[in-house]
């Protein structure tokens, strides 16, 4: 079963970056860079998130605010 990241926001931030998506809030907060990658698993959008030398490939699940991380797989299968 692979690890969950929860990026749903909360109150405070909801206030003080309304502009912003749930997803680029978590990213800005947490130091990460994403990239998008040209495939899906199970009709979900797969994505490369960078931070120094951490590499974590993720499949986004926009509905629930969720991204599951992919540990085994390595960005050369795509």
């Amino acid at each position: 079963m692979p690890l969950t990241i929860n990026y749903k926001r909360n109150r405070e931030i909801k206030e003080k970056y309304p502009e912003r998506s749930d997803l680029e809030i978590w990213l800005m907060t947490h130091s990460w860079k994403i990239r998008k990658l040209n495939a899906k698993l199970d009709g979900k959008p797969l994505a490369e998130l960078i931070r120094l030398d951490e590499r974590l490939i993720v499949v986004i699940d926009g509905k629930n605010k969720k991204m599951n991380i992919l540990n085994d797989v390595e960005i050369e299968d795509f």
